[in-house]
């Protein structure tokens, strides 16, 4: 899956070293359903979520995976991560790969 900057202010999450950051959704309308439900799945196995209110590219350029998330998908890998110039691949982390397991089984 492939994301430009301009779509990342949705229910994301960027992985660096086994530490999980996700954008604060104040602005955003509704609250991200998905979002609670995800850090709380993290929480529960041991993996620290940081809520950020600002995001930078130098953040999404230095993480080790990314994943989107709503409530009709579920989870799912970003493969790929463009801005400007910029453009970031990522591997399947296994991270996302739980994620998608476990959120899979209710949706």
């Amino acid at each position: 899956f492939c994301i430009k900057q301009s779509d990342w202010n949705r229910a994301n999450f960027i992985i660096k070293e086994n530490h999980l950051i996700t954008p604060a959704l104040e602005n955003c309308g509704i609250r991200g359903v998905m979002q609670a439900q995800v850090i709380k799945l993290l929480n529960n196995h041991g993996y620290p979520v940081d809520i950020k209110h600002n995001i930078t590219l130098k953040d999404i350029q230095a993480a080790d995976g990314l994943f989107m998330t709503n409530s009709v998908i579920g989870v799912w890998p970003v493969s790929t991560f463009t801005a400007e110039s910029v453009v970031v691949d990522y591997r399947s982390h296994e991270i996302t790969e739980k994620l998608q397991k476990e959120i899979g089984q209710f949706i």
